[in-house]
């Protein structure tokens, strides 16, 4: 079962999903990225692509043709389909185009396991102590973060984890800017309230996004943020630019929490895990990150701290 936030197409016959990436190969051949056995679909049949904001599909020249909609398509024309569209390939191999939001990053285990897809911005591979963040930087393009290691990644690549590999299928081009009447929440847009117990053993937090509010719940691993939205108020206070507030050595920042930079970086994953399961857009960026000078900082702005008296 491919993620709702990732644009799919869903086959009539037998309700097989298929993710589809920027640009999507539908054909008999092996290496096409949708692969159809049935005779009467060509080697290369078609090609689904993601362009000004819409999806398009071609026919490549096929033997048996394309239908959209019933309705047989010109060989080379780009053609824009919708969500709910069917799309048939031969004959009697239909697929409704399921959800046609903008492709994703994509992990396709080359075993042929079911593919990781990116949650609000991010694609988590892994366990939790030895876990790879993969994300789109806005200074570095793809990256991917093991630890306090960060590696820029292309198209493509294969990577391994766990011993397994997985090649990485990621969109080209700025992240996806939301068009909507009210578009999601993202790490710019909410406000953050971090309420800290007074022995400071437990934190709940919450986000507000247009006068909802996101409950976060109470977990160990969300004190994290306080240290670091106290270190970004002072140098907001201070006058520094935003670009320049918040940013905190690994070291000094193990020795505000008492805890190991594995700990550290384990609580940095399950906060960005924790942001993309509430909906929260960029969730990697709610700590950033500057590997080359090993300083994180808290990407949020609007954060703030209540203590028990």
């Amino acid at each position: 079962m491919t993620e709702a936030s990732a644009p799919h197409l869903t086959r009539v016959q037998d309700g097989q999903e298929a993710v589809l990436l920027s640009r999507t190969v539908i054909g008999r051949r092996l290496d096409c990225d949708l692969c159809l056995s049935e005779a009467n679909v060509s080697t290369v049949h078609a090609a689904m692509r993601w362009s000004d904001g819409a999806w398009t599909i071609r026919d490549l020249a096929s033997r048996n043709g394309v239908l959209v909609n019933g309705e047989r398509i010109s060989t080379g024309a780009d053609v824009v389909v919708f969500q709910g569209d069917e799309l048939t390939f031969g004959a009697g191999n239909t697929w409704v185009v399921t959800f046609a939001g903008p492709p994703v990053a994509v992990a396709l285990q080359l075993g042929g396991r079911e593919p990781r897809v990116a949650r609000r911005g991010l694609l988590v591979m892994g366990p939790d102590d030895s876990a790879v963040s993969i994300y789109q930087d806005h200074r570095s393009g793809w990256v991917a973060e093991r630890g306090s290691v960060v590696e820029r990644l292309c198209d493509g690549q294969v990577i391994t984890v766990e011993g397994e590999e997985w090649v990485l299928r990621l969109p080209t081009g700025p992240p996806h800017t939301h068009r909507d009447e009210q578009p999601p929440p993202c790490i710019d847009s909410v406000g953050l309230t971090l309420a800290v117990s007074l022995d400071e053993e437990s934190v709940e937090a919450w986000a507000t996004h247009a006068g909802r509010r996101i409950d976060l719940g109470t977990r160990s691993f969300l004190y994290l943020m306080v240290p670091l939205a106290a270190v970004r108020a002072e140098d907001a206070d201070a006058g520094l630019p935003p670009a320049e507030q918040g940013w905190v050595q690994v070291e000094d920042l193990m020795q505000m929490m008492h805890a190991t930079e594995n700990s550290v970086n384990v609580s940095i994953h399950r906060l960005r895990r924790l942001f993309a399961e509430r909906g929260i857009d960029d969730a990697a960026r709610i700590i950033e990150r500057r590997a080359y000078r090993r300083q994180v900082r808290l990407g949020a702005e609007r954060v703030s701290v209540v203590r028990d008296r």
